[in-house]
């Protein structure tokens, strides 16, 4: 298939609420269905384990490790990722509270 029949074949499925890999139902807000993702997940801890094992990143599998399991470009990558992640989700931890303080001062609960 072409990219193009790929992306809508993956989009008819997406539409259907079907497993983009095996066409079963997908669960809820979900791409794949359990049984897909449960193998992909294990595909995926066993290629980032034998990367570690051959002494190279566990993300990128090319760059040697220095220490740990990640590079130092993948671990610059995540820890940028990670400031971004972070600081997105106590921006919306505090709007929450900032919506449920006043919630409750509605209803005369402080």
């Amino acid at each position: 298939m072409s990219g193009t029949s790929q992306e809508l074949y993956r989009i008819r499925r997406l539409n259907a609420r079907e497993c983009i890999r095996c066409g079963k139902p997908a669960e809820p807000d979900i791409q794949s269905c359990k049984a897909c993702r449960d193998k992909l997940n294990q595909l995926s801890r066993a290629r980032r384990d034998g990367r570690v094992e051959q002494g190279l990143c566990e993300r990128c599998g090319v760059a040697p490790l220095e220490d740990g399991r990640q590079c130092l470009p993948c671990r610059e990558k995540y820890a940028t990722w990670r400031r971004h992640f972070l600081k997105r989700t106590k921006a919306r931890k505090a709007m929450y509270s900032k919506h449920m303080r006043s919630h409750l001062k509605k209803k005369g609960r402080s």
